[in-house]
């Protein structure tokens, strides 16, 4: 998009050169507003602080995931009893605010799927829908507890969830 602008801008530019030097300083004056607007809702779009935009979605123990600004970092899995509780950090990178968490699950090494889970924020449940509102450069600590999963499953090979219609998640995590 960056080429496309520069050279329409360019082109505009020296046609009006050649018929005109009235509208050459008109046409100069509006391509360059026109350019600097573009390049504006170009880097205000695409921009990543983090640097991100290359890595995958999917992370191994101890990595994070990105989506749109919103970093979920994983912290641990703990098993106690028969519930595997697994904590994460949630911060906001970038200036959206509203992030929608849904359909945890956890797939373990031998193809277990556990799905009952419940969600804590600091503490609190969350009834349905993981749904945050985090303010730019704010975190949260999340809990997901999956219940009823047996003494001899400790290798997860996926902690995973949506977040819109895309699915995301962290593999090769060891109960602890």
């Amino acid at each position: 998009m960056a080429i496309v602008i520069v050279c329409t801008s360019l082109s505009l530019c020296i046609w009006s050169y050649l018929k005109n030097r009235y509208l050459f300083g008109v046409v100069v004056v509006l391509a360059y507003s026109i350019s600097c607007f573009s390049f504006f809702i170009l880097g205000k779009e695409y921009h990543s602080p983090d640097f991100v935009a290359g890595l995958p979605k999917t992370t191994s123990e101890g990595g994070a995931v990105y989506l749109q600004g919103v970093e979920i970092h994983h912290n641990n899995c703990v098993r106690q009893g028969g519930t595997v509780q697994c904590r994460m950090t949630v911060t906001n990178r970038r200036s959206r605010q509203k992030v929608r968490l849904s359909s945890w699950r956890l797939i373990m090494k031998d193809g277990a799927v556990f799905k009952e889970y419940e969600a804590f924020r600091g503490g609190q449940e969350v009834r349905g829908m993981v749904y945050l509102e985090l303010p730019r450069g704010s975190e949260a600590e999340l809990e997901i507890v999956f219940f009823e999963v047996p003494e001899n499953y400790t290798e997860i090979l996926n902690l995973g969830f949506k977040a819109g219609s895309k699915e995301f998640g962290f593999k090769n995590i060891n109960v602890r």
